[in-house]
């Protein structure tokens, strides 16, 4: 049993050494251990629209984390945005307004996108009014990401959509996302 422990070790290190040798093999030290982590979460809603089709809308929100110079960073933003239409589809104006509020969230603690009464938001309006069906990604640093740095592990991404559907006469109302599992 002692020999075959004895080989079974050699072999694994003449592996590892060969490997390294020919560039196929990465160690992972301690800060690529906590490496980068990327989750995201769709959520999907059906809205009437009066004198037009129904609108599908399905919204992917993604949050991220790594580790830079002792720090973790996270980030938040909408990753992609799809939506259909019931039927063909003419055109005009079926949403006034449809903005994404990105939130970093970690226990009853939130962190938006907004700063002294302005927030950045990602506005899709205009591309579901432009075409019956469609989609858009999103970069997680374009406009309307919301990015941090803190100490605390296992943030969460978060969002609330203002929807104002055209010609409705009620005005926006509030869709809340469903929100990322948390990165680390």
């Amino acid at each position: 049993m002692h020999i075959s422990s004895k080989l079974a070790r050699t072999v694994a290190a003449t592996a590892v050494a060969a490997s390294a040798m020919a560039g196929t093999m990465t160690l992972a030290g301690p800060a690529e251990a906590a490496g980068n982590s990327t989750k995201c979460h769709s959520s999907s809603r059906t809205f009437a629209l009066p004198g037009k089709p129904d609108v599908k809308l399905n919204l992917s929100i993604c949050a991220k984390s790594w580790a830079h110079g002792g720090h973790r960073h996270y980030r938040a933003w909408l990753g992609k945005a799809s939506w259909s239409g019931s039927s063909f589809w003419i055109g005009g104006k079926r949403f006034s307004d449809v903005s994404v509020h990105m939130r970093l969230e970690h226990g009853k603690k939130a962190v938006d996108n907004c700063d002294n009464g302005i927030c950045t938001v990602k506005t899709i309006s205009q591309a579901i009014n432009d075409n019956n069906d469609g989609s858009r990604s999103y970069s997680s640093s374009g406009y309307g990401s919301l990015g941090m740095i803190s100490k605390t592990r296992g943030w969460t991404a978060a969002a609330s959509v203002d929807v104002d559907i055209a010609n409705d006469g009620r005005g926006p109302r509030t869709w809340e996302l469903h929100g990322t599992a948390a990165v680390r």
